[in-house]
């Protein structure tokens, strides 16, 4: 690469603040887990085909879950022993239509769990192998991989993967995967989490004549209190199942943005594999083509080379690195769009991911 200087790093703090001026960071970003093949924005996650309805789905759901029993099949083959492999009932049409009208702005392409898989092990390596398998890049049809084994669920503190998988018919089937030992504590939270809903209920009817005599100083306390034990139960089994060393901290991350041979800029954050321990660290990006974060390796070579003048650390005492991480993603993929627009038609974007892991 040809030298830049100094200019490289002022034009792209000059351009990055004048971009995140003219965006407002959304508070669901905040949760995102920067896991290879997560999507740059979570709501791009949608079936495919045209417009979606509940007959629709209803017309692919048995053709659905016979390709997800040959997942299941194909896994267990691969680990004969310590799988347990659940099928959930198919999502009620009520709660489909609720969660569509109510949850996803009337968008039923944005349903991806009318059809549902549970794979249950009960070692971590059983982990480490579905992890690496279900890998955009190695299977094109994964369309989502949210890790909360990297990084554990903020507000339950569970530890799981969610893989979204797109399925023949363009429909999105959900298959989650868990570690045995967090069972008993998926049904002892679930106790915190039903007394949560019920304060929820009590403190928002709180002031109407029904509910003067309601303390609610007590309700708040007890809803805390509830909080703090569905967060610390799953903390004290995940380190007792030795899952808690599959977690990517924050500290471990470091954000960057790095100046390609054709002057365009590229964050990129760097962390340890959780999946292979003891190697070297991987590099991720965002691609914007195909709407995903990806490995790319190839950017670590800029990165820690010392000298380069084509790197910028993200980091400083007022942002988050994360956060900017985040929003130049987000910024660039706008982008990006806007320039696909093909007269007053959007071109559709692939979903899948074919980047090298």
């Amino acid at each position: 690469m040809s030298s830049t200087g100094p200019n490289f790093k002022e034009a792209a703090l000059v351009a990055i603040q004048q971009d995140l001026e003219g965006i407002t960071r959304a508070s669901s970003y905040d949760q995102m887990f920067l896991a290879p093949g997560a999507p740059i924005n979570p709501r791009d996650a949608r079936c495919q085909g045209g417009v979606w309805t509940l007959e629709r789905f209803k017309k692919y759901e048995e053709e659905a879950n016979i390709q997800l029993k040959q997942i299941a099949h194909s896994v267990r083959s691969h680990i004969p022993y310590g799988l347990e492999v659940n099928f959930a009932d198919i999502k009620s049409d009520i709660r489909t239509i609720d969660k569509a009208e109510n949850e996803k702005d009337g968008d039923y392409s944005r349903i991806t769990d009318r059809v549902r898989l549970t794979l249950m092990v009960d070692d971590i390596e059983h982990i480490n192998y579905i992890a690496n398998r279900f890998t955009p890049d190695k299977d094109p049809n994964v369309v989502l991989v949210e890790d909360a084994f990297m990084r554990p669920n903020k507000e339950n503190g569970m530890r799981r993967m969610k893989i979204l998988y797109r399925l023949d018919s363009g429909m999105i089937g959900e298959i989650m995967v868990l570690h045995s030992g967090m069972r008993e504590c998926d049904r002892l939270t679930r106790i915190y989490y039903e007394e949560m809903r019920r304060l929820e209920k009590r403190l928002n009817n709180y002031g109407t004549m029904a509910s003067k005599a309601f303390d609610i100083d007590s309700i708040c306390y007890e809803y805390q209190r509830c909080a703090q034990g569905r967060q610390q139960l799953p903390a004290e089994f995940a380190c007792k199942c030795g899952l808690d060393r599959l977690e990517v901290k924050d500290g471990d991350r470091a954000f960057y943005l790095v100046e390609m041979e054709d002057r365009k800029t590229v964050p990129v954050m760097t962390m340890p594999d959780p999946y292979l321990p003891g190697r070297p660290r991987i590099a991720i990006r965002p691609d914007y083509e195909k709407g995903f974060y990806v490995v790319d390796n190839s950017l670590k070579t800029h990165i820690d080379d010392p000298n380069s003048d084509r790197v910028m650390i993200l980091q400083n005492e007022s942002n988050d690195p994360r956060g900017d991480f985040i929003d130049i993603s987000l910024i660039e993929l706008q982008k990006f769009r806007r320039s696909q627009m093909d007269g007053n038609s959007v071109i559709e974007l692939p979903l899948h991911n074919g980047a090298v892991a």
